[in-house]
């Protein structure tokens, strides 16, 4: 869990759905990366948002250039994200 990642994405301003889905993937983040690799089933529960809900907020946060989305495995099939702290302003 990194303190600093989820003190940045509290300090964003978007909109709830897409602040408690930013909130929720830096506090699984990786403090020294930014990486975080939580599933759409964990997200879901750990946010309250369903699977359409949950896609289109990572569309928006992408959109916004908070987060970029990263793929792993062998095939590159896992998806992952990694959070733009170094390029997204502080509010």
């Amino acid at each position: 869990m990194s303190w600093n990642a989820t003190s940045w994405a509290w300090d964003q301003e978007i909109p709830a759905r897409e602040k408690v889905l930013l909130t929720a993937l830096a506090h699984m983040s990786n403090p020294s990366t930014g990486d975080t690799w939580p599933s759409q089933d964990a997200l879901s529960r750990r946010t309250g948002l369903p699977s359409s809900a949950l896609r289109e907020a990572l569309r928006e946060l992408e959109a916004r250039g908070l987060i970029t989305l990263r793929h792993r495995g062998l095939h590159g099939h896992v998806p992952g994200y990694h959070l733009n702290e170094e390029t997204s302003p502080r509010a």
